[in-house]
């Protein structure tokens, strides 16, 4: 859906893929911090 989306605005699936990788990466990165800095789990 979102790369047909994509395609009629002129952004190609490639660069469709790469957006979607960086997505998944920034809430991997954000889940890693927040079991950093809230090892015992969210406060609340």
């Amino acid at each position: 859906m979102v790369i047909r989306m994509a395609a009629k605005l002129g952004v190609s699936e490639d660069l469709v893929r790469q957006i979607e990788e960086v997505c998944i990466e920034e809430a991997r990165l954000r889940e890693k911090r927040l079991k950093l800095v809230y090892p015992e789990g969210a406060p609340l």
